[in-house]
């Protein structure tokens, strides 16, 4: 699902870019919505809505469309949304750079300019959709999920047990579980430390309370995940 939010404190203005974007997006994007200012968006975001796309006004009253790029940065999976900057001056773009924009929007709209550049933006997104971006200390890198063997957190940390490595991920577990399953049903969370891929599972070790994973790794089921584990084991199976 395809999900997108226009921020900008002109009402007519975000209608404008909605009425495009269903006119011409209107079997691929599934879902818009609107914000009139950038504190509203944030709510939104912290709230555990996801949008792959964005649209941020740069000159909103409050909090401009900089800040409000800068705090959705920080926001898990969102760290990788698509950003688009809507601006009448040129002048602006040096101070975006660091926020990552997608493209450039500018005022008054051009139909066929917006087209272009949401057009690139959906084929980023189906290119996304087969990995994940996962942060770390020197930087964000792109991971295939189908090669992610378990994930087991260490306090704020992850670490990801990655084709045969591991590496280190500065993502807690609750924002990594949520990538995952969105991404696959292979993943479960079957302790409070750890998440599996069931592609590398091998078989249960003594009665129910040890999993052998690929590479004899032993992970432990949690009391409370058993029901998860085993309604998840059931589904793949049929």
């Amino acid at each position: 699902m395809v999900k997108a939010a226009v921020c900008d404190d002109e009402w007519t203005f975000c209608e404008e870019i909605i009425r495009l974007l269903k006119r011409n997006f209107g079997d691929t994007i599934d879902y818009i919505e609107d914000f009139s200012c950038g504190e509203e968006l944030i709510k939104s975001i912290e709230d555990g809505n996801n949008y792959q796309l964005i649209f941020l006004d740069q000159q909103m009253k409050e909090l401009n469309g900089i800040s409000t790029a800068n705090e959705i940065r920080k926001h898990g999976a969102h760290g990788d949304a698509i950003i688009f900057f809507i601006t009448a001056f040129e002048c602006e773009l040096i101070s975006a750079i660091n926020v990552h924009p997608f493209a450039y929007i500018y005022k008054p709209l051009k139909e066929k300019e917006l087209v272009n550049a949401v057009s690139k933006a959906l084929e980023h997104v189906e290119t996304r959709k087969k990995f994940l971006s996962i942060k770390r200390k020197d930087g964000d890198i792109m991971l295939d999920p189908m090669k992610i063997y378990y994930v087991q957190a260490k306090g704020h940390k992850c670490i990801i047990r990655y084709d045969g490595e591991d590496l280190i991920a500065n993502m807690s577990l609750s924002n990594l579980k949520k990538m995952l399953e969105e991404n696959s049903k292979l993943f479960v969370q079957v302790h409070r430390s750890y998440i599996i891929n069931f592609k590398y599972f091998e078989g249960i070790v003594g009665k129910t309370d040890i999993l052998k994973m690929k590479g004899n790794v032993k992970i432990p089921l949690g009391k409370n995940y058993i029901g998860d584990f085993m309604n998840k084991y059931r589904e793949i199976e049929l």
